[in-house]
């Protein structure tokens, strides 16, 4: 705790007004936003990502490239002007360092500008007390996470899980903090290597990402993290108060359920625009593709379109989203009461004293009958679900070709919402050991499966995210720096005119 900041800090950059450029950047922005889901938190990361692999196509220098990223995020206002001026010595540095180590690294580039673009975000916005309590967040669970497993690498399995879960990190910014704890623990062995780490990390990142324990420790985590979601609200809502509200267990119940009670009432609207988010993301990037294809094969295939099955596919989703969404509740009193206990466990000190039972083991699986049995269940599951859904939409008289895009549309859209659902749980705690889903999760498991497979898989081919990148960002950004430059010149002359 003594390694904390409590708020004292240097006073938060004013943001500048933007002008018309800036406005028109932003506009554009929002709508490349749009194609890919992102949580608002990794949204500058992903534009410095997208700009550094624009630049890098034409070969700029890490000067130049420096130089676009700072002009396109202070006009886009991820990042006020006066920062970015503070700031661009070092992150010229950052950009030459990426350049040169890419040259001479086996790691493949995209995962050079990831890892690259997740070090410029840091450098625009130091938040070393956030990774003090995600360092916390790992200690804590591990003495409530056991992987029985030889070839499990716990620690890196628990660190990748508690990246992911608590502190709500993407690929990138995962493979950066692990490229960054290599550094510091790897020694020599790491930071010697000409590319300074870079392909070990690589290394070390693909094999936790394909690592069968990982889904597994994330559910636990997510099970356990709602009282750590706790303590660090508590501690950004009052950063200069959080010492004296860790000392004394009545103040702290007090200072946790004021936090908690205003956390929830956000977390509606979060949950709100989450829902819209994806309503949007959906439309844009599956529905659309779906239809567009529809078309022209229903088209061939059968030599007419059917404006039911069309129009079923463009509404349905979304209505099944909402449908889906409406019943999101946050935690009950009881459930309030256990996470305010064990949120004071952990800042009392007393967090390493768990019961046996209370321990959440994750082994490798053993092929027993009973688990031959139970995959045959699951996999029967499925066919029962997929296969009423076929039925269903035969009888209303949709084609083949109607019903894949149908079920590609309702796996994607439950997949989105159930993960939405998962999202309204940030401050639950449920540390028994025993996981059991109710009849309704058992029913729409096979669509959230299915969907999250097709989601993933789908995005590599979002065709709409390649036109912006290419076909309209490159020459739309060339036209706003001309524009910029115009306004630059206009306003100097006026200034040597007015004298």
């Amino acid at each position: 705790m003594e390694t904390l900041s409590f708020g004292k800090k240097e006073e938060a950059e004013q943001e500048e007004s933007v002008r018309g450029v800036g406005s028109l950047a932003r506009i554009y922005e929002t709508a490349r936003n749009a194609l890919e889901y992102r949580a608002d938190h990794l949204m500058r990361r992903a534009a410095v990502e997208r700009i550094w692999r624009r630049e890098a196509v034409f070969g700029s220098e890490a000067e130049a490239i420096a130089a676009r990223l700072g002009q396109e995020l202070v006009w886009a206002r991820y990042v006020t002007e006066a920062a970015w001026r503070k700031n661009k010595p070092d992150l010229v540095k950052i950009v030459g360092k990426y350049l040169a180590a890419g040259q001479m690294t086996q790691a493949p580039k995209d995962f050079v500008v990831m890892v690259a673009s997740a070090e410029v975000e840091e450098k625009l916005t130091p938040n070393p007390d956030y990774q003090m309590f995600t360092g916390l967040a790992f200690r804590t669970v591990r003495e409530r996470i056991r992987i029985e497993d030889e070839h499990a690498d716990e620690e890196l399995v628990l660190f990748a899980a508690v990246e992911a879960v608590y502190a709500q990190t993407d690929d990138a910014g995962m493979a950066y903090h692990l490229f960054k704890l290599l550094r510091t623990q790897g020694g020599d062995e790491v930071v010697g290597k000409p590319d300074g780490g870079l392909g070990v990390a690589y290394d070390y990142w693909q094999k936790v990402r394909r690592h069968p324990r990982l889904n597994a420790t994330s559910a636990v985590v997510r099970r356990l993290y709602g009282p750590l979601n706790l303590i660090r609200d508590m501690y950004f809502s009052d950063p200069a108060g959080f010492r004296q509200e860790v000392l004394e267990k009545t103040v702290f119940d007090g200072a946790a359920k004021k936090t908690l009670l205003e956390q929830l009432k956000m977390s509606n609207d979060r949950i709100n625009r989450a829902t819209a988010r994806s309503i949007l993301y959906v439309f844009l990037t599956k529905m659309l593709l779906g239809v567009v294809v529809e078309i022209p094969v229903e088209s061939l295939t059968s030599g007419r379109i059917s404006p039911l099955a069309l129009g079923a596919n463009l509404t349905v989703p979304v209505f099944l989203m909402w449908l889906l969404t409406l019943g999101i509740r946050t935690p009950g009193e009881k459930e309030l009461k256990k996470l305010l206990a064990e949120a004071w466990r952990i800042v009392s000190g007393d967090a390493g004293q768990v019961n046996e039972e209370e321990v959440f083991v994750i082994r490798k699986p053993k092929w027993r009958w009973s688990r031959v049995v139970f995959w045959g269940l699951y996999a029967a599951l499925f066919v029962v679900m997929f296969a009423a859904v076929y039925l269903v939409l035969r009888w209303v008289g949709f084609s083949f070709v109607s019903m894949v895009v149908f079920g590609f549309f309702l796996s994607v859209v439950t997949f989105f919402a159930y993960r939405i659902r998962q999202s309204a749980l940030v401050y639950t705690f449920r540390p028994r050991t025993d996981t059991r889903l109710s009849i309704g999760e058992a029913l729409v498991l096979p669509m959230v499966a299915v969907g999250g497979a097709v989601s993933r898989e789908v995005a590599r081919l979002n065709f709409l995210a390649f036109v912006f990148d290419f076909a309209l960002e490159m020459p739309f950004k060339t036209i706003l720096r001309f524009f910029d430059g115009w306004a630059h010149f206009l306003s100097t002359k006026q200034d040597e005119v007015v004298g």
